[in-house]
Formats: C-alpha cells, structure tokens, sequence
C-alpha cells in the first residue's frame, strides 16, 4: 500500500468512526424524546459537530433514522446469532427452539428498553413521513434475517410434531410468525413506553408480562402429540 492509499485508508476509517458516532447520538436522542421532536441541530449538538457537517452524511433526518434502524436490527441480530448455529440449538425441536428465541426476545426487553422505544418511535415517524417501500429496503433485510430464524423454528416444528400442524399448514406458518412476533414486539413496546405510567402498571413487572405471554404462546402451540 502506498502512501497516497493508506491515507484515502485513514480518511475512510475516519468517516467511519464520525458516521457511527453520529448513528450512536441519534439513536440515544430517537429512543429518549421520539424522533419527530428531535431536530438536526438536536443531533449535531450531541454528536459535537457543526450541523452542515451532519448533512455532509446525511441528507435528510429520514435517511438518519433508516440508518439508525437498520443499524439497531443488525445489532441485536448479530449479538444472538452464533446461538442459532450451535449444536445444541440444532438439536433442538422446533417448539424447543422458538422458546430459545422467546427467551432471547424477553432478554431484549429486560435489558435494552430503548430498542423498543426506538421501534416504536420509527414505526410512528415512517407512517407519517411518506417514506417509500424503496427507502426502506435495507432496514427490511435487517428485519428478514430474524424472521428467517423464527420461520425455519415453525417449520421445523411442523415436520417434527412438535408444533399443532393444524394453525400451520395453510401458508407454512408466515400468519403464524406474524402474528406471535407483533404481539411480543406490540408489548415490548408499549412496556418499554408507559409500562408503569399508572400506579396499576407498577404491580407486575414488564419482564414478567413479557415471560407470561410467551409462555402463553409455546403452551398453545405445543401439538398433543408432542
């Protein structure tokens, strides 16, 4: 490498470092206040540069916030993964390993709050903002990675019997996903949001709802045979 190619090198990791920084701040701004409340200059004061450097790296707050998102799903995916090629989840039946990932997702709540928050936030802010299915492509693949880890659980659990066949069969088991993944991210979020608002919400913990519900879920869909 010569010395005109490891300084384009050092200028590259550089960018690098600021973009993440500036992703890091955002994020931390997004998950405390919303990401509609939170202005450019907001973002640019946290992360301590000018706010027409900020633009330099991102265009528009909707381009920061897809990039925040997607950045968020890739970790969370990235820091369980190695988990879903060990032997010993292998192994395990397909009911077996959606509790695995039912576990996981109640340890994702218990100890990152501001990922749901920060979800929840996004959802609200892309519906309003006319956002398009293009933009959002890339945060979609991020997403597609967990769900492809939760749909080879129903279909194994569909060959195996250790799943009812009957609330599978029709479509494979995409309804089933669906509806089991919103309902958990539904709570996590609204927890994560207002979980002891009331005086009421304070009598049980959020991460004991969250336990109960996909407790819930794994006894109703355990087969009989199973």
């Amino acid at each position: 490498m010569n010395l005109k190619e490891k300084r384009q090198q050092e200028q590259e990791e550089m960018k690098n470092r600021r973009i993440e920084h500036i992703l890091d701040c955002a994020f931390t701004l997004f998950a405390k206040d919303g990401i509609d409340s939170v202005t450019m200059n907001d973002i640019a004061k946290e992360a301590e540069i000018g706010v027409a450097s900020l633009y330099r790296y991102f265009v528009t707050k909707e381009e920061l916030a897809i990039q925040c998102a997607t950045r968020i799903w890739k970790q969370n995916t990235n820091e369980f993964e190695a988990l879903f090629f060990d032997d010993d989840y292998i192994s395990k039946t397909g009911l077996e390993q959606l509790t695995v990932i039912f576990s996981i997702f109640c340890e994702m709540y218990r100890s990152n709050g501001d990922f749901f928050r920060f979800i929840y936030y996004f959802d609200s802010f892309i519906h309003r903002s006319g956002v398009t299915p293009e933009e959002l492509k890339v945060y979609e693949g991020s997403i597609i990675d967990t769900k492809d880890i939760a749909m080879r659980a129903i279909q194994k659990g569909y060959k195996d019997g250790s799943i009812r066949r009957d609330i599978i069969e029709s479509d494979g088991g995409s309804i089933l996903y669906y509806t089991l993944m919103h309902s958990l991210m539904s709570l996590a979020e609204k927890l994560s949001l207002s979980g002891d608002m009331l005086n009421m919400d304070a009598e049980v913990s959020g991460a004991i709802q969250m336990k109960l519900l996909s407790q819930l879920f794994i006894n109703s869909l355990r087969s009989p045979e199973a």
